[in-house]
């Protein structure tokens, strides 16, 4: 006996837009990365999903206050925490900014242009 799934996603009627969900976004955010790391997020995994390139680059926002959530210390712990559900709206808030950003139409990453990129030795 074979188990099938569907999965419903709800359009307006001929027209493409993104599926309606009855969650905001920062809610489905916060239950996926409560899952994977529980209430609280710490260290090395903290750095990743605050999308830091490397313990450096987080080490300094720690040290110059630009984290973008609450960080914390916790007694006879190594390390900086933060909690889950601060991650989650900040991430949520960040696609919302994106969003608006863009008319309406979320933010495309800029693409590598061998005209204006340096590193490319294309002219500027």
């Amino acid at each position: 006996m074979a188990l099938t799934f569907g999965v419903t996603n709800r359009y307006h009627e001929g027209e493409m837009h993104q599926p309606l969900f009855d969650e905001p976004l920062a809610v489905l955010l916060e239950r996926e990365l409560m899952n994977r790391y529980g209430p609280i997020v710490s260290n090395d995994n903290l750095r990743l999903v605050l999308g830091y390139a490397s313990k450096e680059a987080f080490r300094q926002a720690v040290l110059r206050k630009t984290v973008p959530i609450a960080v914390f210390d916790i007694e006879n712990r190594k390390g900086k925490f933060a909690l889950i559900r601060d991650v989650a709206i900040w991430h949520a808030a960040q696609r919302e900014r994106a969003f608006i950003a863009g008319s309406g139409e979320p933010a495309m990453p800029a693409t590598h242009n061998a005209d204006t990129d340096p590193s490319s030795g294309g002219r500027l």
